[in-house]
């Protein structure tokens, strides 16, 4: 499918997060604080669930998030478990971008709709706070058309969809969800 017939079918609102893959989350936070993106919270998830392609996954990820205006910036270090998607792209294409995240306000429905359009998606799954935070995630297949994973991101605290907004974070570290990253930066 061409990229705009593509981008037109998804109705994908504003970018809302660039996703980056690296091997030492906090180096890298340390290198990007020097260029002025921070301060970097790393997200201390109580639990998550994770599939690739359709197979469950015991995987370990480190997570970072910045923010850079209205986008937010994610770092995304492997940590172990189960080979995932960002295992295969530090293989393949090495530290770098992964993912634009586009948030929606219901994941499995717009999973849905993308799978009658013929994208497939290649892993996702649902990420737990301490707090009762819930995010769930779809990573689509659209490599191919677009040059880069396409994510559907939900994020919900109980019933309430919350987004990804800098004060969304802010509470989550108040709350102990998230905890500055240390760098030698």
């Amino acid at each position: 499918m061409p990229v705009a017939e593509m981008a037109k079918a998804l109705r994908l609102p504003g970018v809302r997060q660039i996703g980056i893959v690296v091997r030492d989350l906090a180096r890298t936070a340390g290198a990007y604080q020097a260029l002025g993106i921070g301060p970097w919270y790393r997200l201390r998830p109580k639990g998550m669930e994770v599939e690739l392609r359709g197979r469950p996954l015991d995987t370990r990820i480190d997570i970072a998030v910045a923010y850079s205006g209205r986008t937010q910036l994610e770092l995304i270090e492997p940590g172990g478990g189960d080979p995932n998607l960002y295992d295969e792209h530090l293989r393949e294409r090495g530290e770098g971008l992964h993912h634009l995240g586009f948030c929606v306000r219901n994941v499995a429905r717009r999973v849905e709709e993308v799978r009658a359009l013929g994208i497939g998606v290649l892993q996702r799954g649902t990420i737990r706070t301490p707090t009762g935070g819930v995010t769930r995630f779809a990573y689509l297949d659209t490599r191919e058309a677009s040059g880069v994973i396409i994510e559907l991101i939900e994020s919900r605290l109980g019933r309430l969809y919350i987004g990804m907004s800098r004060p969304v974070i802010a509470v989550g570290r108040l709350l102990g969800d998230f905890e500055r990253v240390r760098s030698d930066g």
